[in-house]
């Protein structure tokens, strides 16, 4: 449909399990288009198949930043070429606004799985809040101290959505010369300390929740009727690791009566198993320190 909203992917290396069970989870629950943003196509061949999907080659792009993966299949947030490599999410927006017509973009990293269709709620925000021209995440908790997350990213195809675009590239090249873990998480919260919260849009906490707010949707509720409503999407950072990832978004679908797509049966009962272990050593080891 042309000027629909499109979804934006980046995946770069070859990364087990993890970009499909996000693809599936947005095929599953949206109609809309999926661009996803590739480096080298030998990181791609095992994705799902569907013809939604178009992909987009940063190559150049990627070169440019001098990125060296030393043959790593997954680089984690302790690695430092994952500071690098954050830094093609700009590129991405910018090639697709560039290459492809559509009303706006929402760019979702992929430990992230996409409960319901947000897509028609994002859709009403931008026309009801005319000003704003990005969402992104919030996991702030602190008035004083603002924290955002670019793992679920929002924003209008639109001049002055291109011009945030370019600045918030050339502050993440600023910000990294002072410091080279330099994130797009602090580029985007220090642009929207500066002037951002004029046209940044917050998303809600429960809605749109980060990993440490997976207690939240246990089903181990005291009193009935109390338990939070399902969110949107679900983002499984705080947790470092390919494997811990997995475990913690198949624990999250089991939290909220789902079967993770893209694991199967096997690998499914093993986390079930995994996760009864930890709860058996915790109980034990509080058991034995009082």
């Amino acid at each position: 449909m042309k000027n629909a909203p499109v979804i934006a992917i980046l995946i770069v290396n070859n990364i087990d399990i993890l970009p499909t069970v996000c693809i599936q989870s947005i095929l599953e629950v949206t109609s809309n288009n999926i661009i996803i943003g590739y480096v080298d196509k030998t990181d791609i061949v095992s994705l799902p198949e569907d013809p939604r999907i178009t992909y987009l080659d940063l190559k150049d792009e990627y070169n440019k930043l001098v990125v060296n993966s030393n043959g790593n299949n997954y680089i984690s947030f302790e690695n430092p070429e994952f500071f690098k490599l954050v830094k093609l999410k700009w590129k991405l927006f910018e090639k697709i606004f560039s290459s492809f017509e559509c009303s706006f973009l929402v760019y979702t990293d992929i430990d992230v799985i996409w409960v319901k269709n947000p897509i028609v709620e994002l859709q009403g925000a931008f026309e009801r809040n005319l000003d704003i021209i990005a969402y992104v995440q919030d996991y702030t908790t602190q008035l004083s101290v603002p924290r955002l997350c670019m793992g679920f990213f929002a924003i209008k195809n639109c001049p002055e959505s291109h011009n945030l675009i370019i600045n918030c590239k050339n502050l993440h090249t600023e910000m990294s010369r002072q410091n080279t873990r330099t994130g797009d998480d602090d580029v985007i919260t220090a642009y929207y300390e500066k002037y951002g919260n004029k046209f940044i849009g917050l998303l809600p906490q429960t809605s749109f929740p980060v990993g440490n707010l997976l207690k939240a949707f246990s089903k181990r509720n005291v009193f009935p009727g109390l338990r939070l409503d399902v969110p949107y999407i679900f983002h499984a950072n705080f947790v470092v690791g390919n494997f811990k990832k997995i475990l913690i978004l198949d624990l999250f679908s089991s939290f909220i009566g789902k079967r993770l797509l893209g694991i199967n049966v096997v690998t499914h009962v093993y986390f079930r198993y995994l996760v009864f272990l930890k709860l058996r050593y915790n109980f034990l080891k509080n058991l034995l320190n009082k």
